[in-house]
């Protein structure tokens, strides 16, 4: 009753601070990644659109012995292939930017470097501009008039068709 109102409210704040977070990382981690495992166990594809034939259908184990199995209708040697180059892509990658980023700290802590901010600075961007970029595209991703997404904005709002969303206040 009243007091397991005052414990969430007062004593207990943080369990429900927490309660945003963990509702969305459930909603847009655990769940996508569940539906996904499930997906895989079925025929869904391009050619099961819903209405002259069914959905999809459960086929288990089928698409792990196609990707798996060497033959005509065997993926295994693409799948080996990106595999191989993905795992390599990702070792080097994570390595090479750990050694490159402590040679390149160790060299702007040393004594007589100077602008030592101006070198922060600019590494600090090269972490800031692919976000930037990212941003850009999402405005043009509203700002374009026949991209989908402005399109069903645009119907949802119920803006014309003259109507971008560069002319509503709140973008």
């Amino acid at each position: 009753g009243k007091d397991d109102l005052r414990s969430v409210v007062d004593d207990q704040f943080h369990k429900t601070l927490l309660a945003l977070p963990v509702t969305g990382i459930f909603i847009f981690t655990v769940l996508p990644i569940l539906f996904m495992i499930l997906v895989a166990f079925t025929n869904y594809d391009g050619t099961h659109n819903g209405y002259t034939n069914s959905l999809f259908t459960w086929v288990g184990l089928e698409n792990f012995r196609s990707l798996f199995s060497f033959g005509s209708n065997g993926f295994a040697g693409t799948f080996l292939t990106v595999l191989s180059w993905t795992l390599i892509w990702a070792f080097f990658a994570t390595f090479i930017d750990y050694f490159l980023g402590l040679a390149v700290a160790m060299l702007i802590n040393k004594k007589g470097i100077k602008f030592k901010k101006l070198w922060r600075t600019i590494l600090v961007l090269t972490i800031a501009v692919p976000q930037f970029v990212s941003l850009l595209y999402i405005m043009k991703m509203f700002r374009d008039m026949n991209y989908p997404l402005n399109h069903g904005v645009r119907l949802i709002y119920g803006c014309s068709e003259e109507t971008g969303m560069q002319d509503m206040d709140y973008f």
